[in-house]
């Protein structure tokens, strides 16, 4: 018998601007929404007079919702994955 962890994929982007890089940090903190996860936060120089004038694209994952399935081989792990989850690990019991 094989088991998988599965969890649901959603990822969304959020735009910010702040007066330099640790500004920025505690906004990407603090629009993290429940269940997500910041894995991505490029930044750069805003255009303007400021230049300590910073934008930032966050990007957060979601990281809640995951389940277990079980299945003999792989083939009957990758047919009880829904649309939309992805696989992050399998193992034999």
């Amino acid at each position: 018998m094989q088991r998988a962890r599965i969890r649901f994929v959603e990822r969304i982007s959020k735009e910010m601007s702040g007066a330099g890089i640790p500004e920025l940090r505690e906004q990407i903190e603090a629009q993290c929404p429940p269940g997500f996860m910041a894995v991505s936060a490029p930044y750069r120089k805003s255009p303007g007079e400021n230049e300590d004038a910073m934008q930032v694209t966050a990007t957060y994952e979601r990281r809640d919702s995951m389940r277990e399935i079980e299945g003999e081989t792989r083939e009957e792990l990758d047919a009880q994955v829904p649309e939309g989850w992805q696989v992050l690990g399998i193992w034999r019991d």
